[in-house]
């Protein structure tokens, strides 16, 4: 059977990656605490900075002579270089913190329980987590043209990002091989719908997705593990669209989810 091969290495593949997925919780507990201790410091550390200008500059406005105040200038200087470079630093805590978050919030498992989810606030939470796929944060340009007015959905949380997560992993796979790969994120109101879209400008969608678990076991079957990946991804899309009440739709390079 040609499709048996391909479908034991794609498992495998899987099976190993699972295993990773399993220590996601305790990693992102063992970093939390650091986090938050670095996070406390450098706040603590800004202010004490901004105190020290602040004082270095009164005693400036009472010391006399030329000397003394070149000499409080440069200290002054000197300061303000330190800030900057405590500025980057927090910036880069608060990226982590923000990561961490996504990926704490990614390990909670469905409780079937709806509940008002920001559906903007969520794509831009997982454009964050795929950085994770190096290709997806370097070389793929992401185009988020997101709805001013807020687009709050009835839904299970967990299964609405795993809805995302999949339309996210087969529009990647789509621009793989693409020169100039681009990936646009389009959420709007029609007739009060909300609608999310996700298009590409890679290699359109097979129609085969629809049937992949059943053509999978026929015996002429043979697909490399990303085509078996994106087609799977595909169809549980489709599966969470509807758990949710959610209309899943593939058009070429195109997903659109209407709720």
């Amino acid at each position: 059977m040609a499709g048996v091969p391909s479908i034991n290495k794609f498992l495998l593949d899987h099976f190993q990656n699972s295993i990773t997925g399993r220590l996601a919780s305790g990693i992102v507990h063992n970093l939390n605490g650091p986090l938050q201790i670095l996070s406390m410091q450098t706040e603590l550390f800004s202010r004490e900075l901004e105190k020290e200008i602040a004082d270095l500059q009164t005693l400036e406005n009472k010391v006399a002579g030329p000397d003394i105040e070149d000499e409080i200038e440069q200290i002054i200087a000197r300061l303000h270089k330190q800030k900057d470079k405590l500025s980057q630093l927090e910036s880069t805590i608060n990226r982590m913190e923000d990561i961490v978050d996504v990926i704490s919030k990614r390990c909670r498992s469905s409780e079937g329980v709806r509940c008002a989810v920001m559906a903007n606030q969520m794509i831009k939470e997982e454009c964050l987590f795929w950085e994770g796929d190096l290709f997806f944060k370097h070389q793929v340009e992401k185009n988020l043209n997101l709805t001013d007015k807020p687009l709050i959905l009835q839904a299970d949380e967990c299964k609405f990002r795993i809805l995302l997560d999949t339309s996210l992993l087969s529009s990647i796979w789509a621009v793989k091989n693409t020169e100039q790969p681009t990936l646009t994120i389009h959420t709007y109101f029609e007739d009060e719908h909300p609608i999310i879209e996700m298009s590409n400008n890679g290699k359109p969608f097979t129609p085969s997705w629809q049937d992949i678990l059943t053509s999978m076991v026929e015996p002429d079957f043979d697909a490399s593990n990303e085509e078996i990946e994106q087609q799977i991804a595909l169809y549980f899309a489709n599966v969470y669209a509807k758990d949710i009440s959610a209309d899943f739709n593939v058009d070429g390079n195109t997903i659109t989810i209407r709720f």
